[in-house]
């Protein structure tokens, strides 16, 4: 209230004062031009009234302007102070937006995760479902090639420890790796492997047996056999054309 108070009463007294200005002037002229000679204007109690009326005026005059001074001051710290209100009122709403679009990422990362771990478990019973159908396409192949063999069997693929199934190849009899075999396995294995590839592609080598006398019982091949045979009759190394029937029989 004071700082309008104060504007309304120094307009007020600057829009009087020239016109005392003017008043005082004029009666002091006026007394100059009757008295002309007499005691000076300045001495009369006229003059003196509106000397102090001036002085008065211009004393106020100061004063309400020091006071609208004081004023101004006053409101501008206010002014300051709402400022920094307004700016911590302002920094609080910027964190409390920061906070709000957190806990609204936080329940859209949930949701996204929630989206994930349903198509993660969609994904892993496909999976389960894909490595179902590879073991059982794997065991009917291993079934099917192996059929074609008397006593030759094949392992193709291995299951490893973590379920994942790699390619492999590796001969066995009766459950026995070949490598482990003994020699008279290890031979008859090799030529039931001749018959069925021969059987297979519609013709009949003729085969080189190794090591056939340490053998009792030679499977017998489509092909010829050209193999040396252990006999205590004969003193001598004799060449001789075993027929077919002999060589079932020995069977």
């Amino acid at each position: 209230m004071l700082p309008a108070r104060a504007g309304v009463i120094l307009d007020k007294l600057q829009d009087e004062l020239p016109a005392l200005e003017q008043k005082v002037a004029a009666l002091k002229a006026e007394i100059d031009g009757i008295i002309q000679g007499s005691q000076p204007v300045e001495s009369t109690a006229e003059y003196y009234q509106l000397n102090a009326k001036y002085r008065e005026l211009q004393d106020e005059i100061r004063k309400i302007e020091a006071d609208n001074s004081l004023a101004i001051t006053a409101i501008q710290k206010e002014i300051d102070t709402l400022t920094d209100a307004i700016h911590t009122l302002e920094q609080a709403q910027a964190r409390l937006e920061t906070w709000e679009k957190g806990i609204k990422r936080i329940e859209e990362l949930k949701a996204e995760e929630r989206r994930l771990a349903a198509e993660y478990e969609e994904l892993e019973r496909q999976i389960y479902l894909t490595e179902e159908f590879i073991r059982a396409k794997v065991q009917m192949l291993e079934d099917k090639i192996n059929s074609k063999f008397k006593m030759a069997r094949f392992k193709l693929f291995e299951v490893q420890v973590n379920g994942a199934i790699s390619e492999t190849c590796e001969t066995t009899f009766n459950g026995v790796p070949y490598s482990n075999l003994n020699n008279g396995a290890r031979l008859n294995i090799g030529l039931d492997i001749i018959n069925t590839l021969s059987e297979h592609y519609g013709f009949a080598p003729v085969v080189f047996i190794d090591n056939a006398e340490s053998v009792v019982n030679i499977l017998p091949t489509k092909g010829q056999q050209i193999r040396l045979i252990v006999s205590g009759m004969d003193k001598k190394l004799r060449i001789e054309l075993a027929e077919k029937k002999e060589m079932k029989e020995a069977v």
